[in-house]
């Protein structure tokens, strides 16, 4: 095959390999870093039921204290019997005054789910976060992955034809023209793994947008990155006391301490006020007036070592939180540490592996040209050639991961975009 040939032939197949991203082309959505926040924020499903939750426990606090108020209640009645018939109507007023710390500690524990509530909802818009930015970084990845492939395959195409005709000529062995042959082979399944790839980052987007089918999605805006923080300027113990894993640890315990206060509260006697006024008569509308006022105080003498044990069994709950807080402390210096080394390191790797894509690309060049001209021979170049594949790919998968580790470290401190 003489060289015009080859060159009409290299023409068609960078042209049939063209024709599913332009038959797409009409149906691609181009997707803006501000719509994909956008759309998070309206349709993610987690994101908004934790939102409902954090608003149920701040309902359910509000209620908690309606044991320091006054119970008002009205009533109707109707009898019949041997003196005849009676009808009353009543209302009925009642004011604990004292009830044992019962009303405080009922009123602690709904301030302590509400903080839980609040933490849990951090924490869930900090992982909503982490979804939508590896999400997208993972569609990009798919889509740069594709154009890779494709140019790899094209490569492919090129090197075994380039090889054949020295084949044909005498001067390549049958080794070097099979090991052509399977490289191409790879490059076609590599173009099959992208696109099914970019299928299965479409589907993870429309997850994280709270869409049950996935759009032909193009995302073309640069992704927020920042770079990481000096060490001497991160503060780890004191980052510890504002991600939502503590401070949901933090009030557990004191939910703990609610709890020892709520069981206690039977030993205490209860006080109460109560005030009633009435119309009674034999007749409807009953015209004879009653009104009543008094005050009781109860004390508790036993209940079969309800209130002992029960006290006992808060006690112990306690100290299991604050064991678990202290532990919980440490554990999160630990992962906050690691994400900092990882957020570290991805950065680093991602600058190294850029370097090493722009020098294969130049020795690749090199390598290319000497084999053409005889200089070199076929692993020698190979040897270059597989390590530019090998180093494109390698700078894809790093972008992607410098993105993975900045949203790690953002999520294990509870922050995000959503905050």
């Amino acid at each position: 095959m003489n060289l015009s040939h080859l060159f009409r032939y290299l023409f068609l197949v960078a042209g049939v390999l063209s024709l599913p991203l332009r038959g797409l082309g009409a149906l691609e959505k181009n997707l803006s870093w501000t719509e994909s926040l956008q759309k998070t924020k309206n349709q993610n499903e987690e994101l908004q039921s934790s939102e409902r939750s954090l608003r149920a426990s701040e309902l359910s606090l509000r209620s908690s204290s309606s044991g320091y108020f006054p119970q008002l209640s009205a009533g109707v009645g109707a009898s019949q019997g041997t003196s005849g018939d009676e009808y009353t109507l009543s209302l009925n007023a009642s004011q604990n005054l004292f009830a044992g710390f019962l009303d405080e500690g009922k009123v602690s524990q709904a301030r302590a789910n509400y903080d839980i509530a609040k933490a849990n909802a951090q924490t869930v818009r900090a992982k909503v976060s982490y979804d939508l930015k590896y999400a997208l970084a993972n569609l990009v990845y798919a889509q740069k992955y594709i154009q890779l492939s494709q140019s790899i395959l094209q490569r492919r195409e090129l090197n075994l034809r380039m090889v054949q005709l020295r084949f044909d000529g005498g001067r390549e062995n049958k080794g070097s023209l099979l090991l052509s042959r399977a490289y191409l082979e790879e490059a076609r399944l590599d173009v099959l793994q992208s696109q099914q790839g970019l299928e299965l980052a479409k589907e993870q987007l429309a997850k994280v947008f709270g869409e049950s089918v996935s759009e032909n999605y193009i995302f073309g805006d640069p992704l927020p990155l920042t770079p990481p923080p000096a060490e001497k300027d991160v503060d780890f113990q004191k980052v510890i006391l504002q991600t939502p894993v503590f401070r949901i640890a933090i009030a557990q315990e004191e939910l703990a301490q609610a709890g020892v206060t709520v069981a206690k509260s039977g030993f205490y006697p209860t006080l109460n006020l109560t005030a009633s006024t009435s119309q009674v008569g034999n007749r409807w509308v009953p015209d004879q007036d009653r009104w009543s006022l008094g005050a009781s105080l109860v004390f508790p003498l036993f209940n079969g070592g309800r209130d002992y044990f029960g006290t006992r069994s808060a006690l112990e709950s306690l100290k299991a939180s604050t064991l678990n807080k202290n532990n919980t402390q440490k554990d999160l210096l630990v992962k906050l540490r690691g994400a900092y080394v990882a957020f570290l390191q991805a950065v680093q790797r991602f600058a190294v592996d850029q370097s090493y894509v722009l020098a294969a690309e130049a020795r690749e060049k090199i390598s290319r040209q000497k084999y053409n001209n005889g200089l070199s021979s076929f692993d020698d170049w190979d040897v270059i050639e597989s390590d530019l594949i090998k180093r494109q790919k390698n700078a894809l998968q790093s972008e992607r991961d410098r993105v993975a580790a900045e949203a790690a470290w953002e999520q294990i401190q509870g922050g995000g975009v959503f905050q």
